[in-house]
């Protein structure tokens, strides 16, 4: 591996920060498949500082900053590789905040977590899940402090991103995502519901296409 690494370099340069860093890796990484012999790739990076109990305004857009350039220089140099409509990147966290602050203008611990997804493949330019109506007390999903209680479950969206990278039959997803049947049919999004599936398009997977949809079209979810 890291002679493989040796051998390839960026097109676009990345910032010198924690994210930057790491996603720099992942795009060479990338150039490197078919010398390591797979057909698709899982990667993981991650990015502290956000645990912000004091001063959330200025820690917020300095994390911010660094996110944005980083995903900018990630983006870019994956569609001059030729992977933008093959990669789906999801961003995520341990917990959400609070929505009132604390004494140090800062956020506590919450419930839940937002979570956004970039690819050229996805239908993108969407909200998806339930915004609430009511942030009050009163509302049944509130408690005390803005914690809000999650309407969507963790699954929902990793069951259409584990289709698309080419887990479709429903043993195969149950293994994957053993939570997953303790919630509706109707809750979990499908491959369908987050890509466009267009002729122009291939999962990043040699499964053949027409196994995928035989196997999708039997789960009802075609």
């Amino acid at each position: 591996l890291y002679s493989a690494l040796e051998k390839v370099s960026n097109s676009k340069s990345f910032p010198d920060n924690e994210l930057g860093r790491q996603l720099s890796t992942v795009s060479r990484l990338m150039k490197t498949q078919v010398q390591r012999g797979v057909n698709r790739d899982m990667f993981y990076v991650s990015v502290s500082g956000f645990d912000t109990h004091s001063s959330v305004g200025p820690r917020l857009i300095e994390k911010f900053d660094e996110v944005n350039s980083a995903l900018d220089a990630f983006v870019n140099e994956i569609k001059l590789q030729g992977h933008w409509e093959r990669t789906t990147l999801i961003q995520f966290s341990d917990f959400a905040r609070t929505l009132s602050p604390n004494s140090g203008g800062g956020t506590d611990h919450g419930w839940g977590q937002h979570i956004f997804a970039l690819g050229g493949s996805l239908k993108g330019g969407r909200v998806l899940g339930d915004y609430p109506d009511d942030f009050s007390e009163k509302s049944p999903i509130a408690l005390s402090r803005g914690n809000m209680i999650p309407t969507t479950p963790w699954d929902a969206i990793w069951n259409g991103i584990s289709q698309w990278h080419g887990v479709t039959k429903k043993s195969d997803l149950d293994e994957v995502l053993p939570m997953r049947n303790n919630f509706p049919a109707e809750v979990l999004y499908n491959i369908n519901d987050l890509y466009r599936m267009d002729s122009k398009i291939r999962p990043p997977f040699s499964y053949e296409q027409e196994e995928m949809e035989r196997d999708l079209e039997g789960m009802g979810t075609l």
